[in-house]
């Protein structure tokens, strides 16, 4: 006879038939593994999915003179973490304009930290600009560590360590982790060896898909700084899993596509808007990763501009709001399944095998 046992996981259910053959008197275990281990790659890998990760360029003029418009920012975050499906907020430098000045810390502090509200609670990271330096690239940024440095974030699974002023974070989206590696101002003129810091990160995450977040890399006119170039030669170019660099500092606009040495694509994405009205008007980027278009989703959008309508006004010109295709799998790797869909399946293996097994002592 056949007897049939329905296991459900994850969305999909599974129908196994357990044929006990009654001539032999026991049951065919193997018809239940094969039929399991068999589901279509559809059902057993993790479904594609749409995430954002958000991206604050230079906010040192909300800090020094419009604090509201750096709140608007971070309260919209927190507000719509769930229907923007928010993985990772990155503060791109020059948190203050002036280190110096305790108000202005304080004004950064009420904004960023509005972000510990969110539940569940969102990763995000900063790296210190010039203006977080006090101009001094080869110093220790002491007030930026005492706001925005490792004590912050203790106790945070998700905040992996820092050194002098440079940090990183992981987080989970779509299936996959990432890493995020924040770089302070200058790297090179550090005291200490930051790029040999940042290495040793990469190397204990291999084949992790990385960003690089830092102050200054990219110039508005195509090209790289200085301390760009420095960042590309030393962490960018011989690491393929660095897929993308967001950076600050340049008043502008600018996107580049560079070849790393594997052959493989990097997307090196400038955004600051302090020049405009208010010291920017309330703008961030917007990166949205959708794998079932194959593509990021690049926008520019301001909480507080609400000269497009209350909801908010988004820029649409070329530099502003455009697509940077990507084939994740091939750049990324493969996603994983959710580890729920792989518990619930490695359940339902023993399950099925037990259930043979009686039916088989029944039959002898």
């Amino acid at each position: 006879m056949r007897t049939f046992k329905q296991v459900v996981c994850c969305r999909f259910t599974v129908v196994v038939t357990l044929v006990e053959m009654a001539s032999a008197g026991r049951a065919v275990v193997a018809t239940a593994l094969i039929m399991l281990l068999g589901l279509p790659l559809a059902a057993r890998a993790a479904s594609p999915s749409t995430f954002t990760v958000v991206a604050l360029p230079d906010t040192q003029y909300y800090s020094a003179s419009y604090p509201y418009i750096f709140t608007s920012q971070t309260q919209w975050i927190v507000n719509n973490q769930t229907s923007q499906n928010i993985a990772f907020v990155a503060q791109q430098g020059d948190l203050v304009d002036d280190a110096k000045q305790p108000y202005q810390w304080t004004n950064a502090d009420n904004a960023m930290y509005l972000l510990d509200n969110t539940s569940p609670r969102l990763p995000w990271g900063t790296c210190p600009g010039n203006h977080d330096m006090n101009q001094s690239p080869g110093a220790f940024a002491k007030a930026y560590d005492q706001n925005f440095g490792p004590s912050h974030f203790t106790g945070l699974s998700w905040y992996g360590g820092s050194y002098q002023n440079s940090s990183y974070q992981t987080f989970d989206a779509g299936g996959r982790q990432y890493l995020m590696l924040d770089l302070q101002y200058y790297p090179t003129y550090a005291h200490g060896d930051v790029f040999g810091w940042a290495q040793g990160v990469i190397d204990s995450h291999p084949g992790m898909p990385t960003i690089i977040n830092t102050h200054d890399y990219l110039l508005t006119q195509d090209g790289r700084s200085d301390s760009g170039e420095a960042i590309w030669d030393s962490l960018v170019y011989p690491n393929e899993q660095v897929f993308a660099v967001f950076c600050g500092h340049m008043h502008g606009e600018c996107t580049q596509i560079s070849t790393d040495a594997a052959g493989k694509s990097v997307f090196e994405l400038l955004a600051d808007f302090q020049e405009g009205p208010n010291g920017g008007n309330g703008y961030l980027r917007l990166y949205q990763f959708d794998e079932a278009d194959s593509a990021i989703h690049v926008k520019t959008y301001s909480p507080y501009d609400t000269s497009g309508g209350t909801g908010g006004t988004y820029m649409t010109d070329a530099d502003s709001q455009f697509d940077l295709a990507i084939d994740f799998d091939d750049r990324l790797g493969a996603a994983v399944p959710e580890p729920s869909t792989i518990a619930l399946l490695g359940i339902a293996a023993v399950s099925l095998v037990a259930y043979a097994w009686r039916c088989r002592a029944r039959a002898s």
